[in-house]
């Protein structure tokens, strides 16, 4: 059992494995220009998660396009029509472009159902607690897309 596990050691060791969420090299990505549209403070975190930055010198870089909608939906109300259950969704539109082209398009898309309180502050604190999730499970996902392109 020991030789197996110091053998698997020096295997996992010596292979050059990386995890992808580790690498800062990957994600330093350069645009020329970077376009915002929808909710601001979504697109500003998708940004600095993803360390986005912007060059306008070089020519040859791409540009790329952010487009967020974040929705909050009533999906079950009581019989005196109270929401019982609350839906919080935000769906992210990526378009990387060269010269007007488009290059790659995809949209993220996540959701999560909760529900509902009584005292509205603390209501507020828990959907901003869910945004932020939703928001770093989408960076994930854009991680893994710019890593496979």
């Amino acid at each position: 059992m020991r030789k197996i596990f110091f053998i698997m050691l020096l295997l996992l060791s010596s292979c050059g494995f990386e995890p992808i969420y580790t690498n800062k090299n990957i994600l330093n990505l350069e645009f020329k220009k970077i376009s915002l549209s929808g909710e601001n403070n979504i697109n500003e975190m998708i940004i600095r998660n993803l360390n986005l930055k912007l060059n306008q010198e070089n020519e040859s870089l791409n540009e790329i396009k952010i487009n967020s909608v974040y929705n909050v939906n009533e999906t079950l109300k009581s019989s005196q029509g109270i929401a019982e259950t609350l839906n919080s969704s935000i769906t992210v539109n990526l378009s990387i472009l060269d010269n007007k082209d488009l290059l790659t398009n995809k949209t993220f898309s996540k959701n999560f159902s909760y529900n509902n309180k009584n005292n509205k502050f603390e209501l507020v604190s828990y959907q901003n607690e869910i945004k932020l999730n939703l928001i770093n499970e989408i960076v994930k996902e854009i991680i893994l897309f710019l890593n496979t392109k």
